[in-house]
Order: structure tokens, then sequence, then C-alpha cells
């Protein structure tokens, strides 16, 4: 993980991060290589980086989102801190849809317009203080 101190600096305001969705998080753990005997290795990492945890800029945004909405249920978040990395436009351009399917789902959202591995400044802590003291309960 590029950026520890985000995560570290929400947790240390209270909050528990019990998924996350980053470009170079958990995701790199799922979704395991096909070992089987009979599929060539080289195949098999491909198909396993492409085919993964969907990225904004190689499929269509209801894939991705979906997927997020999925997560949101699965570890029942009670809100979500939505890092939208400087110059990514495929996320950029998926984060009102993503927003609004989250909101329809009863999950609060906070977006935060963040310098790729940007840490846990004052601005952003005091964003995010006041996000889980009116929308999570801790």
């Amino acid at each position: 993980m590029q950026n520890y101190e985000f995560i570290k600096g929400i947790e240390d305001l209270g909050a528990i991060v019990v998924v996350d969705e980053l470009c170079t998080g958990a995701r790199y753990c799922w979704n395991p290589v096909d070992t089987s005997i009979d599929t060539d290795p080289l195949e098999a990492i491909s198909k396993r980086y492409l085919n993964g945890f969907p990225c904004a800029r190689m499929v269509p945004p209801t894939d991705r989102i979906n997927q997020v909405v999925g997560l949101a249920k699965e570890y029942r978040v009670k809100g979500v801190i939505n890092q939208v990395i400087r110059n990514c436009a495929p996320i950029a351009h998926d984060q009102p849809l993503l927003a609004e399917k989250l909101k329809e789902n009863g999950v609060p959202v906070i977006e935060l317009d963040l310098e790729y591995g940007e840490g846990f400044s004052g601005q952003i802590r005091t964003r995010v203080e006041a996000f889980l003291e009116k929308f999570i309960e801790m």
C-alpha cells in the first residue's frame, strides 16, 4: 500500500477501516492466480491481473460500482471515505455514479480529492472528523 498514513489517520480518529478499494490496497490479495496443473503460468497470471477486482480504466463503471456496493454490504460499512486521486480521470468520472449508488443503499459518502500518495493532512483530518461525527456512530 503506497499510502498507509491515510488509513492510519482515519483509524487514529476512532474509525475502523474494514475494507478498502484502493488501487494498491487489499485488492492485490483477492482473486488468487489459477494454479491448476493444466494452466499456462503466464496466462494464469495475466488473467488474474486483467480480470481481478475491476479498475476504472479497464471496465465499464457499473462493474466496479456494483462490486464496491457489494463490498459495502458484505463488510457492513457505516460510511465510505472516497479517495479521489488527482489526475486519475477514470476514477474521477465514476465518483458521482458511485456516490449515488452508495447513498441509494444507505451508505454515507465523503469524497476527498487528493494527490497520489498524499498523507493525512490537517485539512483532510478535519473533513474526515466532521464526516465521522455527522454520519458514523462510533
